[in-house]
Order: structure tokens, then C-alpha cells, then sequence
């Protein structure tokens, strides 16, 4: 393809017509789906972000890189564990309430961390949040299967794939 249409090159080099052409696909999404995309772009940038600059504080409040681990650790492991219920849940409620009780539970639980003086609570946390967080990942790609017309799920479901390996390779 080669960033051609009809025939003539719009750009000699192959990234930038592939860029090129993936955003005219996507300019043809409909209103629902351009907004499903800004919504999960916007919430894993606000998610990883909070993450990340909430362990920093964790660390310079109480200089205990142990206590930052042990709630990672509780975080991963509980990810681990809730997976499959989390879908299972999905599954009786539907894919648009649990991406909705997925984030916005999931922005209850960050805002109770926030405010958490317990270490009990600050470890119970990340269980809280795995679940939900896997609510809302257990429902994206089957909401997202369920609410795009047919021609918008490959750049859809490619984009996500391309944003969960970049946020992988930062992490």
C-alpha cells in the first residue's frame, strides 16, 4: 500500500504514510466510537499517571521503599486473582455498566488512597482497585466489538493493542 490512494504516493517514507493513512481511517469513525477512543486514551494517561506520582509520594512520606513494594506486589497479585470474576461480572451486567462501575468505582477507590492515613487501608487499596480496573479492561474489547460498525474494529482494536504494548514498555 505503501501510503497510496488511487495509485499515487502521498509520502516517500513508509512510517509517515502509514501514519497518514491511519488517521483518514480513524476520521471516519462515528461520533460514539471517536469518544470511546478519548475516554480510554484519557483514563489509562490519568490512571498510570496517578500511579506512578502516588507510589513517589508513598515514598517520600514514609521513605519505605518495603511498604511501596508490598502494595505493589498486593496490586499485581490481586489482579491476578480477580481477572476471571471480574469477567465473569461483566459477563451478568453487561458491558457498559461494568466500564462504567469500573472507572468510576476505580476513581472512588484513587480519591480514598489520596486521602488514607491508615497502612491498612493504603495496602488494602490496591486489591480494591485491581478488581475494578480488571471490571473496566474484561468489558473494553468486547463494549468495543459491541458499539463499532464492522470497518472501525481493525484500526480500533489495533490501537489498543499498540497503546497497551507502549504502556507495558513503560511500566
Amino acid at each position: 500500500m505503501n501510503g497510496s490512494h488511487n495509485g499515487t504516493t502521498t509520502n516517500s517514507n513508509p512510517t509517515a504514510s502509514f501514519v497518514q493513512d491511519y488517521i483518514a481511517r480513524t476520521r471516519e469513525f462515528g461520533r460514539k466510537t471517536n469518544l470511546y477512543v478519548l475516554h480510554v486514551i484519557g483514563m489509562d494517561m490519568i490512571y498510570g499517571s496517578f500511579n506512578v506520582l502516588f507510589n513517589l509520594c508513598l515514598l517520600t512520606l514514609w521513605s519505605d521503599v518495603r511498604f511501596v513494594a508490598l502494595r505493589l506486589t498486593i496490586g499485581f497479585i490481586a489482579s491476578a486473582i480477580t481477572a476471571v470474576p471480574a469477567g465473569l461480572v461483566s459477563d451478568r451486567i453487561g458491558r457498559k455498566a461494568s466500564f462504567i462501575l469500573g472507572d468510576g468505582i476505580g476513581a472512588i477507590v484513587a480519591l480514598v488512597m489520596i486521602h488514607a492515613r491508615s497502612e491498612a487501608l493504603l495496602l488494602a487499596g490496591p486489591a480494591f482497585a485491581a478488581f475494578f480496573g480488571n471490571l473496566r479492561h474484561a468489558s473494553e474489547a468486547a463494549f468495543t466489538a459491541e458499539s463499532s460498525k464492522p470497518l472501525e474494529r481493525i484500526h480500533l482494536f489495533s490501537r489498543l493493542s499498540c497503546q497497551c504494548e507502549l504502556l507495558e514498555a513503560n511500566a
